[in-house]
């Protein structure tokens, strides 16, 4: 079976790229298979710059590269590679949230609480559900 398009994929809080990493070796495995399924990285979510170099050179084929989640979760957000800022594009089908899970650590004497949006978790949530409804609206 063919399908019409591949399926579009997104991800915030994408660290070092495991996300990325993941879907391309699933549709690598899924072609094995022979199953006719594509995957297309439409966009990526980080804020650490060290990161973001590593992600423009690993992940060439993403289409953006952005830097500022409640950007995102606003509607337009800088683009690493290019430093415009573009409508960020929800007609997707999958994402990959990689929470900022510090305040949550048993490790972090400071801990926050998870619907706390002064903490870097709470705010994460917060732009993730709001990037959803966006995207429900689309």
């Amino acid at each position: 079976r063919k399908w019409a398009r591949p399926l579009r994929v997104f991800s915030m809080y994408t660290g070092w790229g495991t996300a990325e990493m993941v879907t391309h070796a699933v549709g690598r495995e899924l072609q094995r298979l022979g199953i006719d399924m594509e995957f297309e990285v439409a966009w990526i979510c980080e804020s650490n710059r060290e990161k973001c170099k590593y992600l423009a050179s690993a992940f060439q084929d993403v289409g953006y590269i952005f830097t500022d989640a409640s950007e995102v979760a606003d509607g337009y957000a800088h683009d690493y590679r290019t430093g415009q800022k573009f409508l960020v594009p929800t007609d997707l089908d999958l994402g990959f949230v990689g929470y900022p899970c510090v305040d949550l650590s048993s490790l972090n004497v400071g801990q926050g609480q998870f619907m706390d949006t002064s903490t870097a978790t709470g705010k994460g949530y917060a732009n993730m559900l709001k990037l959803v409804d966006r995207c429900d609206d689309h």
